[in-house]
């Protein structure tokens, strides 16, 4: 499912975040599928986090459908980029430098975190990556370069071919984002109270239409009818047991 995807970047932000290398690096300066906001002049490490190609077959190949073994490309833009200025000094935009030997090693060296905390981190941030990743398989890290000129910008895009987790639904899932599917749920749960992935699991789950055997209570209504008590012998025990099997109680009860 596609909200797999947005549980995906959302666990692998806070995972990012967990780093104390990228963490020391980057700061806030890591964000779901845009440049984050840029007031330096003097380049600073960024890091975008995306999912691309998403794929996959029908676990039975009989009935197809739902679920789906299926295949991600989770890619990380990681560059050093600052905010460009004209002549007047009025910002025009986010620009990459050409890249030297010392940015090439920053982004070496955040490559090399951001994959390990991802793949095998022990931070409970990394741990939560795993809800949503059953594994990663594939992995590859390409240069940047300017169609223009052909210029090696500090810029390395890393892809992280990912075998997603799947889940059934759960109907009977209750409490905070029940209508959201898991992974996403799980992932929702554990994010910071207050930060941006939190409103943006608020934003989805205000946009799902609710379960409705995800409730807390349930409301039952039952209909009361005694019965004739027979002697197998004698028949009716006695005139009121037969007069009172023709009539009927109705009754509502919640269970919760």
């Amino acid at each position: 499912m596609s909200l797999a995807r947005t549980a995906l970047r959302l666990a692998v932000i806070e995972a990012l975040k967990s780093d104390p290398v990228i963490a020391d690096l980057c700061g806030d300066r890591i964000d779901d599928s845009r440049i984050p906001d840029l007031d330096h002049q003097e380049p600073v490490p960024v890091i975008i986090v995306t999912t691309e190609d998403d794929a996959g077959e029908a676990f039975s190949a009989n009935n197809g459908g739902v679920p789906f073994d299926r295949r991600c490309d989770l890619v990380l833009e990681i560059a050093m980029q600052s905010l460009a200025v004209n002549d007047e000094g009025q910002p025009v935009g986010i620009a990459a430098p050409v890249t030297d030997r010392e940015l090439e090693a920053h982004l070496d060296l955040l490559e090399h975190r951001a994959i390990e905390i991802i793949t095998v981190g022990e931070t409970a941030e990394a741990a939560l990556v795993r809800k949503v990743a059953r594994r990663f398989n594939t992995v590859k890290s390409a240069r940047y370069a300017t169609d223009e000129t052909g210029e090696r910008l500090a810029i390395r895009l890393i892809t992280l071919g990912t075998v997603m987790t799947a889940y059934e639904p759960d109907p009977f899932a209750t409490g905070t984002y029940a209508a959201l599917p898991d992974p996403l749920r799980i992932v929702c749960l554990a994010m910071p109270a207050g930060s941006s992935g939190e409103l943006l699991c608020q934003m989805i789950d205000a946009r799902m239409p609710g379960s409705t055997l995800a409730c807390s209570s349930v409301g039952i209504d039952l209909t009361i009818a005694p019965q004739v008590q027979f002697d197998p012998e004698t028949g009716p025990i006695s005139e009121a047991d037969a007069e009172a099997a023709g009539t009927t109680f109705g009754e509502t009860i919640t269970l919760s």
